[in-house]
């Protein structure tokens, strides 16, 4: 095992054992002010983040990959699933609720922004590095595999969501969490660029849940999952064929060149 191999697992298991304690242990409990708690979260992610930074820079962590990025045009409908819940209320004509707590909400979203910067760096940057260093070309269809393997093992680290949820519940919030690693480590290994996954993760963590559910109480019903599972099998087949359309050479964009 190269030094650059063991680097990379020695960051991502130390950052994957805080991220878990994170998650795991009952700091709700233990802080009683929903504020305290958020405040805590937003502190740690923000370390963690700034951490995951400067390992990366230190360390030159890249996923250097030949020129495949597509038209971004390509790239629209990977946001269907950000909006998958207000499709919902809409075709269901549900009401919003009578208020909105804004500081928390506002809160919740600062959070929810360094924790997405901490999950892509470390679950789908550091970790599809790994994965493709390890393969090194040897293992066919390197890239789809690396992908498939950094969303398993994040939902995996997620199933701690049965604790707190019905399974019902927690089953459908595994599915998206898959279907979105999944997106994002497309994103990071066709078009490499960090700001790009983290965009998206932070959006459809904001829009679909955070900011839904601060104005909707949406009943988790039947027609709610299947609706849901509808949005998730589309994206699912929508990632697999733009994986197929970067590998094309002839809907590969241009490199910008500036000579």
């Amino acid at each position: 095992m190269t030094k650059p191999i063991k680097t990379k697992l020695i960051i991502v298991i130390t950052g994957a054992l805080l991220y878990i304690l994170l998650n795991f242990l009952p700091f709700s409990r233990w802080i009683e002010n929903e504020y305290g708690y958020l405040a805590l979260r937003f502190t740690v992610l923000l370390l963690m983040s700034i951490a995951l930074i400067l390992l990366k820079k230190k360390n030159h962590i890249e996923l250097e990959i030949p020129h495949h990025q597509i038209s971004y045009l390509w790239l629209i409908p990977l946001a269907v699933p950000c909006f998958s819940n207000f499709l919902y209320v809409l075709f269901m004509d549900i009401s919003p609720l009578g208020t909105i707590n804004a500081g928390m909400l506002t809160l919740d979203l600062f959070t929810d922004f360094f924790l997405s910067i901490v999950e892509d760096l470390l679950f789908v940057d550091i970790l599809n590095s790994l994965f493709l260093d390890l393969f090194n070309g040897k293992i066919r269809k390197a890239k789809l595999l690396s992908m498939m393997l950094c969303a398993t093992i994040f939902t995996v680290i997620h199933s701690y969501n049965f604790l707190y949820d019905t399974p019902s519940v927690a089953a459908f919030e595994l599915m998206f969490i898959f279907l979105v690693t999944l997106e994002c480590s497309y994103l990071a290994i066709y078009f490499d660029k960090e700001w790009i996954p983290i965009a998206f993760h932070f959006l459809f963590n904001a829009i679909d849940f955070i900011t839904f559910e601060a104005i909707f109480d949406v009943t988790m019903s039947l027609k709610y999952f299947g609706f849901s599972i509808l949005i998730a099998s589309f994206d699912l087949f929508y990632i697999l064929a733009l994986i197929k359309i970067s590998s094309l050479q002839k809907y590969r964009a241009e490199p910008i060149s500036f000579n």
